[in-house]
């Protein structure tokens, strides 16, 4: 494994994102790519940095013991978590005198620290092997964490470790399961989702971590922007009425109109301290929605931080009134603040409702 820390110019593990960021945009296309794809993705990451402590565990030992200086293992490719032999003079020993030395008391004493060491990792070692012996169906791969997510567009949940057994549901990606205790092999993991289903996935599209931050990574990494007050995101139909918000000072928000199917009718950009007017709603009745944050991700649809989500729980309509010498439209007003003698209460939802 390829030592990527010290790749992008760092001699140990770290934890500022930022930080890592800025080091690994000043590399070369292929190895940035590599550094977003593993450094930049929290599961990834977490994987990635257990692995390295273990590796560089293992290194020191081994250049401890001088055995990183085979004629097998001289190359540059296989020494990136081998630090440099070093004499150490305290303990008067070089490696020509440790073959020479007669193995006993003052010896033992020396080094009973290094031997120490060496039978820890070595206790170490077996314990883990006798475990996962006692165990053989605990799959290493699912070990780290029970909180799992789908990475696939879709994945089937079935009944059994089997394609052709039968599919409960459909899962989403980026959508978040618990992996149960049950596990067969490398190929399938037993699971529990949110809503209480259980069954089998396939491990190739599963991954350790929370889904809503891997698909909140995944959107900043496509960019984020700043629509132009008024922007408007869909629209479906065109109508006579007219829908003016007013929003407060201090955040962006997204408005939304939706029908009785919950399908969105209109939606549109509002920035902070900005009034809105749109001259052309349809006929009907329709809920409307708000959402506010910052870092808005064009891609995603959404904003990437503090995105908070409110409704009108009750729908309003759009009616055209006629009478014998006149037509009047529909005029809705909405601010978006707390005033006093308001004319709605705000109901907060799931973002992932909005």
């Amino acid at each position: 494994m390829r030592n990527l820390y010290k790749l992008f110019g760092f001699a140990k593990i770290i934890t500022n994102r930022g930080v890592l960021e800025e080091n690994i945009n000043k590399a070369n296309l292929v190895d940035k790519n590599l550094g977003d794809y593993v450094l930049l993705h929290k599961a990834r990451k977490d994987i990635y940095d257990r692995t390295y402590t273990n590796l560089e565990l293992i290194g020191k030992l081994r250049t401890g013991l001088d055995i990183s200086n085979t004629e097998y293992w001289n190359e540059n490719k296989y020494r990136d978590f081998n630090p440099e032999f070093v004499v150490n003079s305290s303990k008067k020993y070089s490696k020509i005198k440790i073959q020479k030395r007669d193995f006993g008391f003052k010896y033992l004493r020396d080094n009973l620290m290094d031997l120490f060491v060496v039978m820890s990792f070595v206790a170490i070692v077996l314990a883990a092997y006798f475990q996962d012996d006692a165990d053989s169906t605990v799959v290493p791969y699912v070990k780290h964490s029970k909180l799992m997510h789908v990475t696939s567009k879709k994945l089937n949940l079935r009944s059994e470790p089997s394609v052709k057994s039968k599919v409960i549901r459909t899962l989403k990606q980026y959508q978040n399961i618990t992996r149960l205790n049950e596990v067969v092999d490398s190929n399938w993991v037993y699971v529990k989702t949110t809503d209480n289903h259980s069954g089998y996935v396939s491990t190739k599209y599963v991954i350790d971590g929370d889904g809503h931050e891997a698909y909140i990574s995944s959107c900043r990494k496509d960019g984020i922007t700043r629509p132009a007050n008024g922007y408007v995101l869909s629209k479906k139909y065109k109508g006579p009425h007219r829908l003016v918000v007013n929003n407060s000072p201090g955040a962006d928000a997204l408005i939304k109109l939706k029908d009785d199917n919950k399908n969105t009718v209109l939606e549109y950009y509002i920035r902070s301290g900005q009034t809105v007017t749109i001259n052309d709603i349809p006929e009907g009745q329709y809920q409307f929605l708000f959402a506010s944050g910052s870092d808005y991700s064009a891609n995603c649809n959404r904003f990437l931080t503090n995105m908070q989500a409110s409704k009108d729980p009750k729908p309003t309509p759009y009616i055209t009134k006629r009478s014998s010498n006149s037509v009047s439209y529909s005029i809705q007003t909405y601010t978006l603040q707390r005033v006093r003698n308001g004319n709605f209460q705000a109901q907060k939802i799931n973002t992932s409702e909005f």
